[in-house]
C-alpha cells in the first residue's frame, strides 16, 4: 500500500511503488531547495536592516551627545 496523495492509497508493485516515493523524494528536495534559497535572502536582508538600524542608532545618539554638550 502507498499513498499516493492526501489520505489516498493504492496497492502497487515494489518498482512502481520505488518510482513514486523517488519522485516524492525529488519534489521534496526542489522544495528544500527553493526554501533555502528563499531563507538565505531573508537572512541578507535583515542583515542589511539589521545595520542601517544600528548606523541609524549610532548617528543618533553622537548627535544627541553632541546637542548636550
Amino acid at each position: 500500500m502507498v499513498e499516493i496523495g492526501t489520505g489516498y492509497f493504492v496497492e502497487l508493485d515494489r518498482e512502481k511503488a520505488k518510482g513514486i516515493f523517488d519522485r516524492k523524494k525529488e519534489h521534496i528536495a526542489k522544495q528544500v531547495e527553493t526554501v533555502e534559497g528563499i531563507l538565505k535572502e531573508k537572512r541578507r536582508t535583515r542583515a542589511y536592516i539589521s545595520d542601517a538600524f544600528q548606523t541609524k542608532v549610532q548617528a543618533q545618539l553622537a548627535n544627541m551627545n553632541t546637542q548636550q554638550s
